[in-house]
């Protein structure tokens, strides 16, 4: 049976692999770790101890004691991550997959996961803003939680819609107009015909860096 340290090593490699393409600089800023501390580790140069594999599996949202576990097993994903804040109180993160946008939410990105800032249904996947054209909703780099189970329209909310036609979603913000019917606005973006078919995909319920209960 292999040592702890060992087992630890095994899965960190195996990590670096699947999740960061073998690239040990992309692994360290995930872990908030130097690049020298993340070379020391992988090359034996130093051990894996009790507090860095509780942070390794925190950072990457796996289950407790993943990295404990044999090597032939597969990690376990953490359903929910709990953060102790600085005044020692604690907050409850539900895990959630991250998708490739372009995909129409449903291509999970490989091994990735999100930790969910408020309560979420089982429905809700992660996607990165890559532009700023929803502000003030959403800047660029800002992850959006969007609960495919929340489809009723409700103004100024940010959805991924998919419009007849395209094959890849969109997000825009939702305008009631002024007659009755809705506006799909980004800026910097056409507006969308009034006579395409407007599927929603599901509503944003994460709104930039503040949390949205409504």
């Amino acid at each position: 049976m292999k040592a702890i340290h060992a087992v630890r090593l095994d899965h960190l490699k195996q990590l670096i692999e699947s999740r960061f393409e073998g690239n040990a600089g992309r692994a360290a800023k995930a872990l908030n770790r130097s690049h020298t501390f993340i070379w020391q580790l992988v090359n034996k140069k130093r051990a894996i101890g009790e507090d860095t594999a509780r942070h390794i599996e925190q950072s990457l949202g796996l289950a407790w004691g993943a990295l404990d576990q044999d090597s032939t097993g597969a990690l376990r994903q953490a359903t929910q991550l709990t953060v102790i804040r600085d005044d020692g109180t604690q907050q409850t993160f539900r895990m959630v997959p991250e998708v490739e946008f372009t995909a129409g939410l449903n291509k999970k990105k490989r091994g990735a996961f999100c930790p969910c800032p408020i309560e979420c249904s089982g429905g809700t996947v992660a996607v990165k803003v890559l532009t700023d054209s929803l502000q003030p909703h959403f800047r660029a780099g800002d992850d959006v939680f969007i609960d495919k189970e929340q489809r009723e329209i409700v103004d100024n909310k940010v959805y991924a819609i998919q419009i007849e036609g395209e094959s890849e979603p969109r997000l825009r913000i939702a305008k009631h107009r002024e007659g009755g019917g809705w506006e799909w606005f980004a800026s910097g973006s056409p507006m969308i015909e009034h006579t395409k078919k407007i599927v929603v995909l599901g509503r944003a319920i994460y709104q930039g860096h503040k949390l949205n209960h409504d």
